[in-house]
């Protein structure tokens, strides 16, 4: 656990007015939808002043000594190794170490208040700035231990899947002896209780599952069942207009942010719906 910063406090009334302006935002989105506004003009009435560009604010360089040493040294390689700036493999490297921290740790800024550690970073950069280039080294560890981690688990998979496949056949069995018509009481009693055993070893033999920690193109539902089977599942994609894409409704009639949000703060997810 992270110990609280007592500069934390001073963000609440911030934090405060980003979640005012959010419900009032969502408050004038829900009442153009009952008026059947187009997007573009409710996004207009929401927005009567036009954006202010970023390029009117200052931008800090991103503060590469916050990295831990094996991260300062990998964005710096990087950087030098493809002639970008050191904010581009920066931002990506914030992304894998979500991965490698999400159910692991928590911040506790204090006793009531706990943060998880994921995070959902976009980094926008023009065509030909050597995106591609700064991705591939920055994930590639997370791709090596992925496929280290299928390649170990590989005999206790096939091990649980022949142990599985040998119970449900016994059960089986047991099922048909237990409901013959000519069948001694005492028999059929001893076929039920041996049914019973084999039900519950059952239940109780874990999953035969090849670990899997990255995805890339996946619709909601998808996701959802990855998370379930996987426990965290993270996006990548040197494309990441994708992603918005399938939120927006790709392969559905409406936008579905449900989980994305859930599994960003880390809240639970129970799903019971039928096609």
């Amino acid at each position: 656990m992270i110990e609280p910063d007592p500069l934390e406090y001073a963000v609440e009334p911030l934090l405060e007015e980003v979640r005012n302006s959010a419900r009032e935002f969502d408050l004038k989105r829900r009442r153009a939808l009952k008026k059947d506004e187009t997007a573009g003009e409710w996004i207009e009435s929401a927005f009567p002043e036009p954006p202010e560009p970023l390029e009117s604010y200052p931008q800090p360089p991103f503060p590469i000594e916050v990295l831990p040493e094996i991260g300062r040294d990998m964005v710096m390689a990087v950087a030098r190794s493809t002639d970008t700036s050191p904010d581009l493999g920066a931002m990506m490297f914030l992304g894998v170490l979500s991965l490698a921290l999400a159910k692991k740790v928590k911040v506790c800024v204090r006793p009531d208040w706990v943060e998880s550690v994921n995070l959902y970073v976009m980094v926008g950069a023009l065509s030909g700035e050597r995106k591609s280039s700064v991705h591939r080294p920055i994930t590639e560890p997370v791709y090596q231990f992925e496929d280290e981690e299928r390649q170990r688990s590989r005999v206790e998979v096939a091990k649980l899947i022949a142990k599985r496949e040998s119970l449900e056949h016994e059960y089986a069995e047991a099922q048909r002896q237990a409901g013959k018509t000519v069948v001694k009481p005492e028999d059929r009693e001893q076929w039920e209780a041996k049914a019973r055993d084999l039900k519950l070893e059952l239940e109780q033999l874990p999953m035969a599952i090849m670990p899997l920690y990255l995805t890339e193109n996946a619709t909601t539902e998808a996701i959802v069942s990855l998370l379930a089977t996987h426990g965290r599942m993270a996006v990548v994609s040197t494309e990441g207009a994708e992603i918005f894409e399938i939120m927006a409704g790709r392969y559905n009639p409406s936008p579905n942010f449900g989980i994305y949000l859930q599994a960003y703060t880390g809240d639970p997810v129970t799903v019971h719906r039928r096609a």
